[in-house]
């Protein structure tokens, strides 16, 4: 290694850059893609661990993708994954397949919940784990809820962690869920997601609120363009909180392709090198429609003095 290193500052430039695309939208498209009806392509995916484990895992359930061109010679450059219309597998898969999601916490939780409210699931039975660190990070909040509304669940180790496994034919019956103090807004995008195959409507009740709001809210509005129903709604009396109810709906593949954004936070490095540096930088496909709410920082970057602009197909910032 050397002694030192030398940095030089960057030349002051006009240019477009787009970093990878978002992971938290890529994982949700995947499953939402595997659960409805048909064939959903999938642009601009990311192309990382956590979407390459869960396209592992859809794939140790026989669910089927492909590469959109022949030839293609990346993901994301565009997917197409077939649907399972509830049974969340394959037939090639065998009635006990067992999935490793890595350390991927959107995958873990995810697909436990989405697998647990299958209503017509190809197998009997499925083993979930994870590395090492994943096994320490924290389930119970979604098993307990998940079990609580009648899937099968079975911990295999630890209470409230991985390795587990979801038993197939019990489902989800739907209800209310009251939460005090939520660890990770994933459990709460889990059961939204998992909810629209509940047998009634799912009311998520949260005492004191959810961490990540924009997380939550970025499922809703993914599960929205698969054609699921959910949404924020008024305490009822005696609730106390925030509380999102879920409709049982089915899911169907868009009739468009999914365009995964890029990285609202990855964009934020890149829109900050003009503030200092000076140029100007133009990120596409990251607008004001984003359902990210870093996508919201070039409205910092302004308040710093740097020239910001955000329509609906684009984010720029420089300076000078």
């Amino acid at each position: 290694m050397p002694a030192s290193i030398r940095l030089r500052p960057p030349s002051r430039s006009v240019t477009e850059l787009r970093p990878p695309g978002s992971k938290s939208l890529s994982n949700r498209a995947l499953l939402l893609a595997a659960m409805a009806e048909g064939s959903t392509t999938i642009r601009g995916l990311l192309d990382a661990e956590d979407t390459q484990v869960m396209l592992h895992c859809l794939t140790r359930l026989g669910i089927w993708y492909q590469r959109e061109r022949v030839g293609q010679a990346k993901v994301e450059e565009g997917l197409i994954v077939e649907g399972t219309a509830g049974r969340m597998g394959g037939e090639e898969a065998g009635s006990r397949p067992n999935l490793d999601v890595g350390t991927a916490g959107t995958v873990a939780r995810f697909l436990t919940a989405a697998l647990a409210a299958a209503p017509r699931p190809s197998w009997a039975l499925v083993g979930i784990d994870g590395s090492a660190r994943m096994r320490e990070r924290p389930m119970d909040t979604l098993l307990e809820s998940l079990t609580e509304l009648g899937a099968g669940i079975e911990t295999v180790g630890k209470p409230g962690a991985l390795p587990c496994r979801v038993l197939a034919g019990r489902g989800l019956q739907g209800g209310t869920l009251h939460f005090d103090e939520l660890a990770s807004s994933q459990f709460i995008s889990a059961l939204v997601i998992a909810g629209v195959w509940a047998r009634i409507p799912l009311r998520l009740v949260m005492r004191r609120g959810t961490p990540a709001k924009p997380y939550v809210d970025m499922t809703v509005a993914m599960l929205e363009r698969f054609g699921g129903k959910a949404a924020w709604v008024e305490p009822a009396r005696g609730e106390v909180g925030m509380v999102l109810q879920v409709e049982p709906s089915t899911l169907r593949a868009p009739s468009n392709p999914v365009l995964i954004e890029p990285d609202a936070s990855a964009a934020s490095y890149l829109l900050a090198l003009p503030v200092i540096w000076g140029g100007r930088v133009t990120v596409p496909d990251l607008g004001s429609g984003s359902l990210q709410g870093d996508a919201k920082f070039f409205e910092i970057l302004g308040r710093f003095g740097a020239e910001v602009e955000q329509s609906a197909s684009f984010t720029r910032a420089g300076k000078g």
